[in-house]
């Protein structure tokens, strides 16, 4: 694995805490990101990157 790749996987990393965080809190996204200094475009943007991720990791390889 190449170093790009190594930081996007502790961004992801992070980004799974940071978000598992917010869900075990009583507040919305909004109200969250904005008591935690985020923009919620970012909070979104790599919920959808760790989600997409999950999916890729799930799926039997299609195309060999």
């Amino acid at each position: 694995m190449n170093s790009s790749k190594v930081i996007h996987q502790a961004k992801l990393n992070d980004w799974a805490a940071t978000i598992r965080e917010q869900q075990n809190s009583s507040l919305s996204v909004t109200a969250w990101c904005k008591q935690n200094h985020l923009s919620t475009t970012q909070f979104y943007y790599w919920k959808r990157k760790l989600k997409d991720k999950y999916v890729e990791s799930q799926l039997p390889d299609i195309v060999p």
